[in-house]
């Protein structure tokens, strides 16, 4: 059974701790993590690795310089 939220605050580690997490098994519904401390890099690759797994990001991953500003960002697996 999947968890219907992730949640991570892992003080600047959030990228690792997702790419750690095991989405194709254990996708939840939505994923919630600190964004304000990650490299412009690291928001690229959690964007790049949670798309594939069918999420979209529906709160603070506007585009540009503002991308990750926000101190939170949330991903809202679609179905199928």
């Amino acid at each position: 059974m999947s968890p219907v939220c992730l949640y991570g605050q892992a003080e600047g580690q959030d990228a690792a701790v997702l790419s750690a997490y095991p989405l194709q098994q254990y996708p939840p519904t939505r994923i919630i993590y600190e964004g304000i401390h990650l490299s412009a890099a690291d928001h690229k690759n959690a964007a790049r690795l949670l798309t594939g797994y069918n999420y979209t990001c529906v709160q603070g991953c506007g585009g540009g310089a503002s991308y990750g500003a926000a101190l939170e960002l949330t991903w809202h697996r679609r179905p199928g």
